[in-house]
C-alpha cells in the first residue's frame, strides 16, 4: 500500500518487525474496532495529514521495506 503512495491503515502487528513503519508518521495502526473507526475518520477529515503519512510511508518503503532490505537483514543476522 505505501509502495504505491497510499496511506497504510493497519491493525497493529503483534510481533516485532525490524524497522517497521513509524506510527502516526509513516503509517496508522489501530488496536480495536473503535480505534479503527476513529483513525479512519481522522484520515477522511484531514486529507493533508493522510497525504503526509502516505508520502512518508512511500519513502520508508523505498528506504527500508523492499525485498532487498529484507534479504540484507536476514543475511546480516547470519553473519
Amino acid at each position: 500500500i505505501p509502495y504505491f503512495g497510499a496511506a497504510l491503515l493497519s491493525q497493529r502487528p503483534g510481533h516485532v518487525i525490524p524497522a517497521n513503519f513509524i506510527e502516526g508518521k509513516e503509517a496508522i495502526f489501530y488496536d480495536s474496532a473503535a480505534d479503527f473507526k476513529g483513525k479512519l475518520r481522522r484520515m477522511v477529515d484531514d486529507p493533508a495529514w493522510t497525504d503526509q503519512i502516505a508520502s512518508a510511508g512511500q519513502r520508508a518503503t523505498q528506504e527500508r521495506h523492499l525485498s532487498t532490505n529484507r534479504a540484507r537483514t536476514v543475511l546480516e543476522s547470519l553473519a
